[in-house]
């Protein structure tokens, strides 16, 4: 028998729960965001984030028992969503935060797919109350994409701005100086250029001016 191929896990409380599961079939929508600049013969398109949607699966479970373990496992992350207290946020910011780790993490085997986010609702499909493998379906809410390029570039512009932070102390405004600093006579610019002009002009100290 093949190994699953799906992987779903979560940790509440520092209390890790994972199930693996055979998945037939995967859709994605995905989207490529941007902004376009129309010119007079054509028109540009800047592409600025991969966006993707929400993840349609069909599994199949290896017994009922198998399909009311992977039930109660979807029931009980729903239970800790909902008494998740509010202090604690579903950050995408720190993945080690408790609420991060509190969304459902499904990796898919060979298809380079590493998403968090929950399972809203699935759909068990039985052709009968012995049938020995049943098929379901559910959908996966993709809240976090560890390949999305959206994320990774804010992952790589927060992790710049704390190098160029720490590396980088700003340098202290210049104090202009005071006129005595450059000027301890106290004469004026007229009186150091042209001694002869502040004389005409009576600026000469030694004139009592």
């Amino acid at each position: 028998m093949p190994s699953r191929n799906g992987h779903l896990t979560y940790s509440s409380d520092g209390i890790g729960k994972s199930f693996d599961i055979y998945i037939e079939k995967l859709s994605q929508p995905l989207q490529l965001t941007g902004t376009t600049a129309q010119l007079r013969l054509q028109r540009q398109f800047y592409p600025r984030a991969f966006s993707p949607g929400n993840a349609s699966i069909t599994a199949r479970a290896t017994s009922q028992d198998d399909m009311q373990s992977f039930s109660k496992f979807i029931r009980d992350h729903h239970l800790q969503l909902v008494n998740t207290p509010g202090s604690v946020a579903f950050t995408t910011a720190d993945q080690s935060s408790a609420g991060f780790q509190r969304l459902l993490q499904l990796q898919v085997d060979g298809e380079d797919i590493l998403w968090n986010g929950w399972v809203p609702n699935f759909t068990m499909q039985k052709k009968g109350v012995m049938e020995p493998a049943p098929q379901f379906n559910f959908t996966f809410y993709v809240v976090f994409d560890q390949h999305s390029t959206n994320i990774m570039d804010s992952r790589v512009a927060r992790s710049t701005a704390a190098w160029w932070n720490a590396s980088n102390t700003p340098a202290p405004k210049p104090t202009p100086p005071k006129p005595d600093d450059t000027n301890p006579s106290g004469l004026s610019i007229i009186q150091i250029a042209n001694p002869d002009l502040a004389n005409a002009i009576g600026l000469n100290p030694s004139l009592g001016n």
